[in-house]
């Protein structure tokens, strides 16, 4: 029962990491040169780069998303519920982030 209970969250949080590379390999970019990554409703597009900085997000959120799946590895070996909330905390966070890839994208788009 433990097992079944430490591989769900994890399975959750590789699955929106998985998505979020999709999402950002497969995007309708309608701008070939620039992207907004910042936009102010008073002052418009405050931060434009180039569409290649859309894989930025995703990296970034792998790299955190590794770092708290390795900490509850290595913190659940004393306890569970350390472990739980390690591996959880990966889920939400890389829920979040694919929240605001998807927001970035259809903003984009």
């Amino acid at each position: 029962m433990r097992r079944r209970s430490i591989v769900i969250p994890a399975t959750l949080a590789v699955i929106l990491i998985i998505l979020m590379w999709l999402l950002a390999f497969l995007a309708p970019v309608s701008h070939l040169y620039s992207f907004t990554l910042r936009y102010s409703i008073y002052f418009g597009p405050n931060w434009v780069v180039s569409p290649a900085w859309l894989i930025a997000l995703p990296a970034v959120a792998s790299l955190l998303v590794i770092i708290d799946l390795f900490l509850a590895y290595i913190v659940g070996r004393g306890t569970v519920i350390l472990a739980h909330l390690w591996l959880w905390t990966a889920v939400v966070m890389a829920a979040g982030f694919m929240w605001l890839e998807w927001l970035l994208v259809g903003f984009n788009s």
